[in-house]
């Protein structure tokens, strides 16, 4: 074990741096499946498939953060997922998208199945300020505690898994994709399929090439499905991990090692963790930022379209940035 995280601690050392009530009847409600799915037919018919996809990954978080069928969510129930999304950092811009989506689906069940919907006219994004990543959870980790995590993580995929994240600042689902194929040891290159299903190429760094052949050639072999998945880390059906799964790898590997805070709870009682997924690509932008890598670079790696939204990732470095000037400048 501490001769196969020996590669990885150093890389982190040297790195440096691197809820008004619904009233329509249980019948109609309780077909929430076809009634969404009529609704995002009506979408198909007017709508772009992009604008189609979003509202119906916008319903599906909504439906799960409510444990019950969307069209039994009260005025309390939206105002509390408004609340959770601005308490894990979503951007005020992603808030309004949200909203836009339930409010239209509302009106579509009120309109052609007479559901008494929630009164959602009060209900205004400037209720929900928060910019992205300033929310509870959404902060870079500490180099150390990272160190903690791996060396604490007995498997080596987990391991891998965490390395990869903090390394190369992907995305879970994005860590997930990834395909043995796409891998480019030579190069150090990984290509990736980010937001939108846009391609793009990430380097990682050579002290993880002892782990990763390692994985390659040896251990993920030890997994039944490996020889039938195409996927660097393989799911015990042939398929791939998914995202949920590394969060759950991500939240335990921080508990194991003593690091994980509970920042708060979701309006359904679910935590909301400090050490998380996104925390490691906040950690990869704060810490690359620190160390000197230029903002147009972080910003071609972590797949932003615009220099802004890495500025906000690494918001934390510029005010300590700002806090260590006015306290130690003395001027002249």
């Amino acid at each position: 074990m501490a001769s196969r995280l020996e590669s990885v601690q150093t890389t982190f050392r040297d790195f440096a741096g691197m809820k008004d009530g619904l009233k329509g009847s249980d019948e109609i409600i309780h077909k929430k499946g076809r009634l969404e799915e009529e609704y995002l037919e009506d979408c198909k018919a007017r709508l772009s498939p992009h604008t189609v996809k979003s509202h119906e990954c916008c319903l599906r978080e909504f439906r799960g953060f409510l444990g019950k069928p969307v069209g039994k969510a009260t005025k309390l129930d939206v105002r509390n997922f408004l609340n959770d999304l601005k308490s894990r950092g979503r951007a005020r811009s992603t808030i309004a998208h949200k909203l836009a989506a339930i409010r239209s689906f509302f009106s579509y069940i009120r309109e052609y199945h007479r559901v008494d919907t929630p009164d959602l006219s009060n209900v205004k994004v400037k209720d929900y300020p928060m910019s992205r990543w300033e929310g509870r959870g959404c902060v870079a980790l500490e180099k150390s505690d990272i160190i903690k995590m791996l060396e604490t993580v007995e498997s080596l995929r987990n391991t891998l898994i965490i390395a990869l994240l903090y390394f190369t600042g992907l995305r879970a689902h994005e860590l997930a994709k990834i395909k043995l194929d796409s891998i480019d040891t030579e190069q150090r290159i990984i290509a990736v399929v980010g937001k939108g299903d846009k391609p793009r190429k990430v380097p990682y760094h050579p002290l993880l090439d002892r782990s990763l052949q390692l994985w390659i050639d040896r251990e993920r072999k030890s997994y039944a499905s490996s020889g039938r998945s195409p996927y660097l880390f393989p799911s015990k059906h042939g398929d791939r991990l998914t995202s949920n799964t590394i969060r759950r790898i991500v939240v335990a590997a921080a508990e194991e090692a003593g690091v994980q805070e509970i920042m708060g709870e979701r309006a359904d009682g679910g935590k909301i963790h400090k050490a998380n997924p996104h925390a490691f690509r906040r950690s990869f932008a704060t810490h690359g930022a620190e160390s000197g890598i230029p903002l147009e670079d972080l910003r071609r790696m972590m797949g932003h379209s615009k220099q802004e939204t890495t500025l906000i990732y690494i918001k934390e470095s510029m005010e300590r940035t700002f806090k260590s000037y006015h306290e130690n400048f003395e001027g002249i």
